[in-house]
């Protein structure tokens, strides 16, 4: 599911595409000073996400925004188990959201 790092073509890939989306609007808002500034600035905050994104899912299992195996356990446990397993964990205390 994840690689261990990603491929640097797609670092590059990213970062090329980035520089040109900038520069398109940068160019599309030439004429006004403050028009162009406020489009740039918006594409800057959301290519700077995509970055984010791209970095915290780059590695799943590690890291704060890692994926636990907790639910897979539980699942596993309750097909091997049966409804035994369903029972014991319905009759435990009641959980509040």
């Amino acid at each position: 599911i994840a690689a261990t790092r990603p491929p640097p073509a797609r670092w590059s890939i990213i970062g090329t595409l980035a520089i040109l989306t900038l520069l398109g609007v940068g160019l599309i808002h030439a004429e006004s000073y403050r028009a162009r500034r406020i489009a740039l600035s918006m594409v800057a905050v959301g290519i700077t996400c995509c970055f984010v994104i791209l970095m915290a899912y780059t590695r799943p299992y590690i890291g704060q925004f890692s994926v636990k195996p907790d639910d897979l356990v539980e699942l596993v446990d309750d097909m091997r188990g049966g409804a035994a397993a369903v029972t014991a964990r319905t009759d435990g205390p009641s959980r509040r959201l």
